[in-house]
């Protein structure tokens, strides 16, 4: 009875061992249950639960960061709202621990949880996928629990815990699509353009697609000389200008030069017949009057044994024919000589035509002269009427020698020659009583002329103060040839000396 009694006692008293030894262990894992709440209870997050994890002594729980252990998460993304985003654990390389992941978000209202993994000892990754809602930030929230061997939960190691700043913004908001204007250009930067022609100036932009203004404002430095509409230059009259097209505050320029190109010269007679010994002029004209061609006429002969020529005076030399040619610039015109042998009666008469000598004087120098007077300011004056005080006309240009303006000056010469040396006349008129003006061809635009007889160089005419055409010491009323040359509308000039039996007449010719 008392060993029946006492097997029933023991018996009773092994079935509470294993009841309080059950409570230990509940208690054991209700500690490590409330060690998680307490976590995420701090992080103010909801947690998914935890799969597979094996039951962990209270006493052995030991927390680390991700960047301790290399279980990490990215610290911060940035997602569009209404995407979609994957957030997967890192573990570090070459690892042998195995997981189990609990994950945790915080979502403030910006993103939506979608669903998460918590991976596995089998090294399925552990994951979790959210979706943007509404600009704003969250958080999401790992904790990995690291065991070395898989099942054993004696072998756990540490809890890696991770956060990711969650920040969503509007997927809708618009770049920025503006493209400042960085500079502008033309097709040309300078041009030379014949008096009537035009061209078309084009504006180029940078960057091509600038989203600013695109108008083009055009202008000209000097519309008399080339006038521009939307880029249509227009050449006007000869002289340069400057071209500016403006985009707000950006401005390329094509600087313009317009001239009047010499479309042909011809001479006065195309055929000549002479005598031996005799000699007759030959004078050109260039097409159009007014070309702005620079330089003067060179004369040549093929046959120099048969006839000679300078400055447009042919000799005749003996018998035979020679072609006498006046090239200005690229263009020429020729005259045909032919010189017949001199009779007896004839080289009479070609004694007294040689014996009378004609010719025109070289006169570069008197337009060197010319400018230097008309340039230098202590010359540029004239006395007013009531010779007691001057005008004065500082900043005049140089003058631009003009071969039109030439000719015409060098028929002048020779008319005033025979109106002064034959008929006892100094005047402007010419030898048929018509006005001077009457000798200037169509579009020569003359404005002044002076003239001069007996001087026998460039200086005395141009710059001598008492008998030149510089007048210094004299009063208004005998200084009408400085004020000529003082002229501010003035801008060609030709000049000519006609010389013959060593009497000599000068011509001006000033043009506008």
């Amino acid at each position: 009875m008392n060993s029946m009694n006492r097997k029933n006692k023991d018996e009773k008293i092994t079935k509470i061992g294993r009841r309080v030894v059950s409570m230990k262990n509940f208690f054991k894992k209700l500690k490590v249950i409330m060690a998680f709440t307490a976590f995420l209870g701090g992080t103010g997050v909801s947690m998914t639960a935890l799969t597979n994890e094996p039951v962990l002594a209270a006493e052995s729980y030991v927390r680390k960061t991700g960047d301790e252990t290399g279980y990490t998460i990215p610290k911060e993304i940035t997602i569009k709202k209404g995407e979609t985003k994957t957030i997967t654990l890192n573990v570090p390389k070459c690892s042998t621990d195995v997981t189990n992941v609990a994950w945790g978000h915080q979502t403030n209202g910006c993103f939506s949880y979608i669903e998460s993994k918590p991976g596995s000892y089998w090294g399925k990754k552990a994951y979790i996928t959210i979706k943007g809602t509404d600009p704003g930030t969250g958080y999401i929230n790992s904790q990995a629990s690291v065991f070395k061997t898989k099942g054993n939960p004696d072998s756990y190691k540490y809890t890696a815990h991770d956060r990711c700043v969650v920040k969503v913004v509007d997927g809708t908001e618009k770049k920025d699509t503006k493209k400042p204007l960085r500079g502008i250009s033309l097709n040309k930067s300078s041009a030379v353009l014949a008096k009537g022609n035009t061209l078309n100036l084009k504006v180029s932009y940078a960057p091509s697609d600038t989203t600013d203004s695109k108008s083009v404002y055009w202008s000209s430095s000097n519309s008399f000389v080339a006038s521009v509409k939307n880029g249509k230059v227009t050449a006007v009259k000869p002289g340069t200008a400057v071209i500016t097209a403006r985009v707000g505050n950006k401005t390329a320029k094509c600087t313009i030069t317009v001239n009047i190109p010499l479309q042909s010269i011809s001479l006065s007679k195309t055929a000549l017949s002479l005598k031996a010994g005799e000699n007759a002029m030959l004078y050109y004209t260039n097409k159009p009057s007014d070309t702005t061609e620079k330089g003067g006429v060179s004369w040549s002969s093929n046959n120099t044994a048969v006839a000679t020529v300078s400055g447009g005076r042919v000799v005749a030399k003996k018998a035979g024919t020679a072609t006498i040619t006046a090239r200005l610039g690229e263009k020429t015109a020729t005259c045909k000589v032919t010189v017949g042998a001199a009779s007896g009666k004839n080289n009479t008469s070609s004694s007294k035509t040689t014996s009378t000598k004609e010719s025109y004087k070289n006169v570069s120098e008197a337009y060197t002269l010319t400018n230097q007077f008309r340039t230098t300011k202590s010359n540029q004056w004239y006395w007013n009427a009531n010779n007691r005080t001057k005008t004065y006309t500082y900043g005049l240009k140089a003058l631009t020698r003009d071969v039109a303006l030439e000719n015409i000056a060098k028929q002048r010469a020779k008319e005033q020659w025979t109106q002064y040396y034959v008929k006892g006349k100094k005047t402007h008129d010419r030898l048929n009583g018509s006005s001077c003006w009457t000798a200037y061809t169509k579009g020569s635009n003359p404005c002044a002329e002076n003239l001069a007889w007996g001087h026998k160089d460039c200086r005395t005419v141009i710059v001598n103060p008492n008998n030149g055409w510089a007048e210094t010491f004299k009063k208004y009323a005998d200084q009408g040839h400085r004020r000529n040359m003082l002229k501010s509308e003035a801008k060609r000039v030709g000049i000519a000396c006609y010389e013959k039996d060593g009497k000599t007449c000068w011509a001006m010719c000033l043009g506008w």
